[in-house]
């Protein structure tokens, strides 16, 4: 089963109970990977569901928000609302992602993946805005691994 970007998100929205777009972006890229770092060598595992990204979209860094998801911030509130329809895999993985981090505050997830990305300083985060997250993860050698699920 194949679906959008905007199924992808009303289910996100529907599990988190946000309409921060800030924290969904942040829930939407720890949903589609999961970043390790152990000692020298730093992994980045991109979940997908038919060999595309689990989202159907982009990640880039962003300058107020770490990091930003691309659809969301052309989507239409109207896009938000209705149903949606996901494979169960996909679904259980946002079930997941939120039960992990929905207690965290939206800067605590903004903290948590600069981390993870290891984007300190602040420097460092400037000189990669607006770069795609998956060209940033190539520059950085992360070692990049993707998971069908």
């Amino acid at each position: 089963m194949d679906y959008t970007f905007q199924n992808f998100i009303r289910c996100l929205l529907h599990k988190a109970n946000t309409d921060d777009l800030r924290r969904l972006g942040y829930l939407a890229f720890l949903t589609q990977y999961d970043i390790y770092n152990l000692g020298i060598t730093n992994i980045a595992i991109e979940h997908t569901h038919g060999n595309k990204p689990i989202t159907r979209s982009r990640f880039y860094i962003g300058y107020d928000s770490i990091i930003q998801l691309e659809d969301l911030l052309f989507i239409k509130d109207n896009e938000l609302t209705g149903t949606y329809h996901l494979p169960l895999t996909v679904e259980k993985r946002i079930i997941d992602t939120v039960y992990k981090y929905n207690t965290y505050k939206t800067w605590q997830l903004a903290t948590t993946i600069k981390k993870k990305l290891k984007l300190e300083p602040r420097e460092k985060h400037m000189d990669y805005l607006g770069k795609d997250i998956k060209h940033y993860l190539y520059i950085e050698k992360f070692k990049t691994i993707k998971k069908e699920i």
